[in-house]
């Protein structure tokens, strides 16, 4: 065997090996394989060209700038706002003063339903400052219309009907539609089966062919544990990806009695989960029992 296909094989497995041990995304749900397939080798693209996700090179990913802020108040005890108030503390998030809180959202108009008419999407970073120093989006979708009411409304009215409210994404998403099931043994003996949520996320609208979705990358349920999973703070430490379809219910007194469940697709079909991607390391360590 001469050099010259000596040094060809050896760096065909070099890069055989590369791919081989590279922890790259799986498509484990497809509801529409042109939709999935494409993401699939965007995501997988990116990890193979730059070792980690590049969204914001991505048209489908980069069109959206949450140009639109406002803030919300909210009032302490019985104290009525003093608009006057000295300024105690600040952060990125939220400003304190002696009797009411000022908390800052970003905000677009986008279509978010696909019914031909935009939607007012309000966006919320959680950062390390939270729960267990984990990170996390939020968006709230609202008629179009609740921008204006929004705007320096107080806390207990951000939710509700008469502002427009319609529904979230938060800080879980319940996998409807995921092939592994999770399973649970009581003290009692007995077994339940429930679908994994996917947990923490980093929520990002998804324009594909004229056709909005919402992509949450988050963590399904392995077995990271500690400080691993606690600082889990970047899109590519997370383990998982979800895209999802957004199909509201504008039934006001669903959305007054049970506005947590909108997020989950309960107990009517808010949302249509289209396509899943799971890392090849997640599914090793063993995503769930069968």
């Amino acid at each position: 065997m001469n050099n010259k296909i000596k040094c060809l094989l050896l760096i065909f497995s070099g890069l055989y090996a590369t791919v081989v041990q590279a922890d790259n995304y799986l498509l484990t749900m497809s509801q529409d394989d042109k939709a999935c397939q494409r993401l699939y080798q965007l995501f997988n693209g990116d990890l193979m060209t730059n070792g980690k996700l590049a969204l914001e090179e991505h048209e489908e990913f980069n069109w959206l700038k949450w140009d639109q802020p406002y803030f919300i108040i909210r009032q302490k005890s019985e104290l009525e706002p003093n608009f006057e108030d000295e300024l105690l503390s600040e952060n990125e998030y939220e400003q304190e003063y002696a009797s009411y809180t000022k908390y800052f959202y970003k905000g677009a108009f986008f279509d978010v339903d696909n019914n031909g008419v935009d939607e007012f999407i309000s966006f919320e970073r959680r950062g390390p400052h939270t729960y267990q120093n984990r990170a996390y989006d939020n968006i709230y979708i609202y008629k179009k219309d609740s921008y204006k009411r929004l705007r320096g409304a107080k806390s207990d009215q951000q939710f509700s009907p008469a502002i427009g409210y319609v529904g979230r994404f938060t800080n879980s998403y319940v996998l409807k539609e995921y092939p592994i099931k999770r399973k649970t043994v009581y003290t009692t003996g007995a077994i339940s089966h429930s679908w994994p949520n996917l947990s923490d996320p980093y929520i990002r609208p998804l324009l594909l062919d004229k056709t909005y979705y919402i992509a949450s990358f988050g963590n399904v349920d392995t077995r990271i544990t500690g400080q691993e999973f606690i600082f889990n703070q970047s899109i590519d430490e997370k383990n998982a990806i979800a895209i999802v379809k957004f199909i509201p219910s504008y039934d006001a007194e669903k959305i007054e009695n049970q506005p947590r469940l909108l997020s989950t697709g309960q107990p009517s079909n808010e949302t249509q989960d289209i396509c899943y991607f799971v890392k090849t390391q997640a599914i090793q360590q063993g995503v769930g029992d069968d």
